[in-house]
Parts: structure tokens; C-alpha cells; sequence
């Protein structure tokens, strides 16, 4: 898309964390396509869109990382990252992603009164979850199976 003149880096990044970036840090894209499909999941999904995503992927064409390309990138890369250093926005990234999982762990806190284990493993409706460093206020959260 940047190459083609559709979007800026970026705009493509900040699609990308501002729209699925936020549902995948919850669940992955198949869980998210089979909740987005209401009563009948990930069939219903795969149903209605087939036609939709194979004419997507059938119009990718042949794409290359070749010198125009990476020019392309590094220089919307710096654009975006506005003079700021690969430490600082390193920085920024982890506050970001400890922000995340600090608001994971306050959902997953307030509704462990509804479920009773042993200490240090919580079970959460549809959830398996493990407290890995209680203090720190941390909890792995996956699907059940």
C-alpha cells in the first residue's frame, strides 16, 4: 500500500495497531473472525466471506523486497518515528505493552470472584489463566480448548 501510493507507513501501522492490533492483544485473528461471525462462528465467517478473501489474496500480485521497496519503507519509517531514537521508542513500546497486560490482569482480577482454584491458577470462564509473578500483578491468559 505505501508502495502504491494508498497509504503512508505510517498510516498503515496505525491502522494496523488501532483497529486489530488492540483485538489481537486479547485473542487471535481465527478466535476474533469466529466471535465477529455471531451464531454460527468461524463457518459462518469462512461462508461469507471465502469469495471476499480469495479475490484479496488473488490481487496481491507478486510483491518483491528490492531496493525501491526498502527505500520506500526506511523513509516513511522515519517519518514516523520523528527524530526519536530506536531506544526511546523501544521505551515507549514496553510502557505501551505493560499499560496492556496491567489492564488484562485488572479484568482477569475482577472476575475471578465468579471462579475458585488453587492458589495460583485461576480458572476464567473459556479461559485457562496461570499467575505467573503474583506481586507483579501479571497473568497469562489462553483459550480453552
Amino acid at each position: 500500500m505505501a508502495i502504491e501510493g494508498v497509504a503512508s507507513v505510517e498510516d498503515i501501522d496505525k491502522a494496523m495497531w488501532a483497529g486489530p492490533g488492540l483485538r489481537w492483544a486479547a485473542m487471535g485473528p481465527t478466535m476474533l473472525f469466529h466471535l465477529g461471525a455471531g451464531e454460527g462462528g468461524l463457518q459462518a465467517f469462512c461462508d461469507h466471506f471465502k469469495d471476499t478473501f480469495s479475490g484479496w489474496w488473488e490481487n496481491l500480485g507478486d510483491p518483491h523486497l528490492d531496493d525501491e521497496v526498502i527505500e520506500i519503507l526506511v523513509a516513511g519509517m522515519a517519518e514516523q518515528a520523528r527524530g526519536r531514537s530506536a531506544d526511546d521508542l523501544s521505551i515507549l513500546r514496553d510502557k505501551m505493552l505493560t499499560a496492556i497486560q496491567a489492564a488484562t490482569a485488572t479484568c482477569a482480577r475482577r472476575s475471578r470472584g465468579r471462579a475458585r482454584a488453587r492458589p495460583g491458577i485461576r480458572k476464567e470462564p473459556g479461559f485457562d489463566a496461570i499467575s505467573s509473578g503474583r506481586k507483579a500483578g501479571t497473568l497469562t491468559l489462553w483459550p480453552t480448548e
